[in-house]
């Protein structure tokens, strides 16, 4: 109860494409202004190189599972302290990493649209 009274969870902050939103509303994938582009990156896990790489479709075979993340080419690439400083705030981030799953052409047919997520692939 009083951790609502120190600080409001709801209050918009963030800025995004849509102006000010509230923290719980954002991610690493709201755009932060009309147009920009985020791009899917697979973590290297390697100590002396970057620490994300962008993915490309053909870099995942059908039927394959990755986590991606969020990146922004204005979060560089771990070379500066700035930069790493933003890409540990991404890996780190908890609604920051999707599973991307890439489905064999055979499957398609076989795919469930919902009512509502229609756009979601």
């Amino acid at each position: 109860f009083a951790g609502g009274l120190i600080k409001n969870p709801w209050k918009p902050v963030v800025p995004t494409a849509e102006g000010k939103k509230a923290v719980l509303w954002t991610s690493g994938w709201t755009p932060r202004y009309q147009g920009e582009t985020i791009y899917l990156a697979r973590a290297t896990g390697t100590e002396d190189g970057p620490p994300f790489i962008k993915m490309r479709p053909e870099d995942m075979d059908a039927g394959g599972m990755e986590t991606v993340f969020p990146w922004r080419e204005s979060d560089g690439d771990g070379t500066t302290v700035e930069s790493h400083h933003k890409l540990q705030e991404i890996a780190m981030g908890i609604r920051n990493p999707v599973m991307l799953i890439r489905i064999k052409p055979s499957d398609l047919g076989r795919v469930v649209k919902r009512k509502g997520q229609e756009s979601f692939n």
